[in-house]
């Protein structure tokens, strides 16, 4: 239950970003034999873009102590239909900028165009402060143009998106026929985006420091040639990235993977992110601590010995004081704790930032503020 209210407290974070009025623009296209005013489009995009945060709040004034069986069945069927639904918008806007109608076919070399458009804007408008929607033939050629030379997963998905048009082995293909693809397409944008997010690792660990969590921040920017860790200073210390003095910052590697600018697809319901590895070491706590009726110190102390590898014996020490500032209970969700995991798992734990820890004075995360202060910087998000 756990992972599924971090889930859908991004959801509403990212509900939250897509409402800037500063999207509403006074340009108009051909559709369907009448003109659509693009504000037209992107109005209606803002109001998709509230039904997640109040999706959440429907759920939450519904089951305030947790979702049964029942509830959970109902609220997962409701995300799916609203995230195919939002895919299937996106679809159609990379349709129409071809000039095709809903109910047109194309042949198998424009449908690999609309599919390209749609999966190049489906990545660029995760780096930009741009409309999830509303597109135009120039703009679309100019981010398919763009995302074909930052993006290193791109020849992947060309690749795949090609294979897919070859399956269908028709003259003309429907937009039935491209929302199927589309929907394979997508499945493979998330394998190569964890792939991306695997090798960014590896990536990191190799440089001084990596090993440990912390690399310098000009060791960081000449990685990889120099054109993959570009991020700007603002949006890094925002993101509570940096720490130590300026002539010698240093990134916390957990909290950099984890922020959204290594999210590769950004939608009104979800965010395509790195995977928190630091979710498994609590997921295996939490096991632990159901199943196990021992006492909770020494589960805890135990399940963490395990998994670091490392026997430190000031451990059992924190937690006894971590119980007595709490009444005799340990917060798993606090910030305290989460301060210890990210010194015991330096690399997959991120070190918290006390502005995320506001809700029951601490003790869980607070769900409005995820992500919100970075999203904020997309416009600027990267230094070229």
């Amino acid at each position: 239950m756990r992972a599924l209210s971090f889930f859908v407290s991004v959801l509403g974070a990212a509900a939250d970003t897509a409402q800037a009025p500063a999207l509403i623009q006074q340009r108009s296209r051909l559709r369907g034999g009448r003109i659509v005013e693009l504000h037209e489009l992107e109005e209606k995009e803002a109001l998709r873009s509230r039904v997640a945060g109040h999706l959440l709040e429907v759920m939450e004034g519904k089951a305030p102590n947790g979702l049964d069986l029942k509830m959970l069945a109902v609220f997962v069927a409701t995300l799916e239909h609203l995230i195919h639904g939002d895919q299937r918008e996106r679809l159609k806007q990379a349709w129409l900028i071809h000039g095709l109608k809903p109910d047109d076919a194309t042949s198998p070399e424009g449908l690999v165009t609309v599919l390209e458009v749609f999966m190049a804007h489906y990545v660029y408008v995760s780096q930009k402060n741009d409309s999830g929607y509303a597109l135009t033939s120039e703009k679309a050629a100019e981010e398919v143009k763009t995302i074909s030379r930052i993006y290193g997963g791109w020849p992947q998905i060309q690749d795949f998106i090609q294979k897919q048009v070859a399956i269908h082995q028709k003259k003309r293909v429907s937009f039935d026929d491209a929302a199927n693809a589309a929907d394979a397409v997508l499945l493979v944008f998330q394998e190569v985006s964890g792939s991306m997010c695997h090798d960014m690792e590896k990536t990191v660990q190799s440089l001084p420091g990596g090993q440990e969590g912390r690399v310098k921040l000009n060791h960081l920017r000449s990685a990889d040639g120099g054109d993959l860790f570009r991020e700007s200073v603002e949006y890094l210390r925002e993101l509570g990235a940096l720490e130590g003095p300026f002539e010698s910052e240093l990134v916390l590697m957990p909290n950099y993977m984890l922020g959204p600018s290594n999210c590769d697809g950004t939608t009104s319901f979800y965010d395509l992110c790195c995977p928190n590895s630091c979710e498994v070491h609590k997921s295996r706590l939490e096991r632990a601590l159901m199943t196990d009726q021992g006492d909770p110190l020494n589960i805890i102390t135990t399940v963490i010995r395990e998994r670091s590898g490392f026997d430190l014996p000031e451990m059992h020490f924190q937690l006894e004081q971590l119980a007595k500032e709490h009444g005799g209970k340990i917060l798993i969700h606090g910030q305290a704790f989460a301060d210890l995991l990210h010194i015991v798992f330096p690399r997959e734990c991120p070190k918290p930032r006390a502005s995320d820890f506001k809700g029951m004075t601490g003790a869980v995360p607070d769900a409005n503020a995820e992500f919100q202060p970075t999203t904020a910087l997309k416009a600027d998000l990267f230094e070229w």
